[in-house]
């Protein structure tokens, strides 16, 4: 059956093959077949869905491998906003993003971007209390996850020679 290059099946399709390219090292072939992909869905979801949003995701991964920050920023952004007005803030897609985004702007050396993104992020895993409540949520992230964005916020604080902050960090673990 022919299902012809305008169908969610053959977007899906390649996006597989780009997997396929990324474990070979090929980033270029990858990026280019994610961007193929990602206008078949804007043709037929449009922008405004989260598929069109995990696409964006995925092209920006490829072009933080890359090393190209600016081009990766822009992706998370924009998939970072389509989640924020579909899920909300607090949703484990929406957090994953923002810290790719977070990352991104530590690359930039814009320290205090990254910095505001890591701390609400961390907010996510608080209860009322402020006491870190990982177990009793239905979140996948997990401890690793909060652990990562300490690590991040750790190493702003020293990059920047914010102690205090760097000391409350330390008191987490």
């Amino acid at each position: 059956i022919y299902i012809g290059e305008e169908h969610p099946y053959y977007a899906e399709a390649l996006n597989k093959l780009a997997n396929s390219y990324m474990r070979l090292g090929n980033e270029n072939k990858a990026l280019t077949l994610r961007i193929k992909s990602l206008n078949i869905i804007k043709n037929i979801v449009g922008k405004n869905h989260l598929y069109y949003a995990s696409n964006l995701k995925n092209i920006g991964d490829i072009y933080f491998k890359k090393n190209d920050f600016k081009r990766a920023k822009k992706m998370y952004e924009e998939s970072i906003e389509i989640k924020k007005s579909i899920l909300g803030e607090n949703n484990d897609e929406y957090v994953r993003d923002s810290s790719m985004l977070a990352k991104t702007y530590i690359k930039e050396k814009n320290f205090s971007a990254a910095e505001k993104i890591l701390e609400n992020l961390t907010y996510y895993f608080k209860n009322p209390d402020g006491f870190v409540n990982i177990n009793d949520t239905d979140s996948d992230l997990d401890k690793e996850f909060y652990v990562s964005l300490l690590l991040d916020l750790a190493s702003i604080y020293v990059t920047t020679n914010n102690t205090p902050k760097l000391y409350a960090i330390y008191k987490e673990f």
